[in-house]
């Protein structure tokens, strides 16, 4: 498995920075790529993969200016496959981070939190 995967951002999709020995996955800027498939399958799979050996704390970090619905349908289900992390014994919780102006991230944000079963921090910066 990689220990880390980094992605930069582009106009379009998200920086990427996970790291497995931290535990710190993080996510953030602006989400609407052309083919969301493309560009969150190695995620999705770099994820699962870390889910087999993971730290015994895991943070994942979201702070988006914006996201497509597309994104947020991968977001959650990265969330979902973090769950199973509890279910092993581990520490994980999500950081969902928002501008104090951005009242529709901190509402995107409480949505996902009410269709998870993970601690859920909504942090606002």
């Amino acid at each position: 498995m990689q220990i880390e995967l980094k992605i930069n951002p582009s106009e379009f999709s998200p920086e990427i920075d996970f790291n497995s020995k931290t535990g710190i996955l993080s996510i953030s800027g602006r989400s609407m790529p052309e083919d969301v498939g493309i560009f969150f399958d190695p995620i999705s799979d770099w994820v699962r993969e870390y889910v087999n050996n993971a730290s015994d704390t895991t943070e994942f970090r979201i702070f988006f200016e914006y996201y497509n619905s597309s994104t947020a349908r991968r977001i959650t289900e990265i969330i979902f496959d973090l769950e199973s992390l509890l279910k092993k014994g581990k520490k994980v919780k999500v950081v969902w981070s928002y501008n104090s102006d951005d009242q529709i991230m901190k509402e995107n944000g409480e949505e996902i939190s009410s269709v998870v079963n993970l601690p859920f921090e909504l942090l606002e910066v």
